[in-house]
């Protein structure tokens, strides 16, 4: 639990590659590519509902997704329309905003070298740049799990206070509302703090 401190030329190294990840997720995002079918199914749910019957009835064409992240789409393309881009927004800006927080988990668990290969593997990654910018809820899953990581990371490098804990776990039932890979991470990281502690 050491505090990584790289040397100025890879701590240039570390954002420089940080800038590479956003770049490469706001290329993939401005070129607009096509829906494929389970995109073009959650965009009717989101352009044909209301906010209500979206967060109270199960949505059509068979699709899942959860409510937090129906109503930050809703809510997007309210604002700025029901194109492509609009509905796409939210996950893109997941996507950028997971490329900061992995930097953050690289640095509070790993060391040496292996950070800024680590950081380059999550930058360059082509599944994480598709999710960056699909319209389903992977992008927001990635970037929840990481900030489930660092705050289980903070959480062990000491013994927490109750007041830590408590807003952990308020932040662990928000994450729910917009990810449901959170509820098997938070067992997980329950199970594991249980232990520990």
């Amino acid at each position: 639990n050491s505090r990584y401190e790289p040397s100025p030329r890879t701590e240039r190294l570390l954002w420089a590659l940080v800038a590479i990840g956003v770049g490469l997720r706001l290329w993939q995002y401005l070129a607009d590519t096509s829906m494929w079918f389970d995109e073009f199914s959650i965009a009717r749910n989101i352009t044909e509902r209301s906010l209500g019957q979206l967060l109270t009835q199960p949505l059509g064409f068979e699709q899942t997704a959860p409510l937090g992240f129906l109503a930050m789409l809703k809510i997007s393309s309210t604002l700025f329309g029901p194109s492509d881009m609009s509905l796409r927004l939210f996950p893109m800006l997941c996507g950028i905003a997971s490329v900061f927080v992995f930097l953050r988990v690289a640095e509070r668990t790993l060391s040496g070298s292996a950070v800024p290969v680590a950081v380059a593997l999550f930058a360059l990654s082509p599944p994480l740049l598709r999710y960056s910018t699909e319209l389903k809820q992977y992008g927001g899953d990635v970037v929840i799990i990481l900030l489930l990581t660092l705050i289980a990371v903070s959480l062990c490098a000491r013994t927490p206070t109750v007041r830590e804990c408590i807003r952990a776990g308020l932040l662990g039932a928000v994450t729910i509302l917009f990810s449901q890979s959170a509820v098997l991470v938070l067992a997980g990281i329950g199970a594991a703090l249980t232990l520990r502690y």
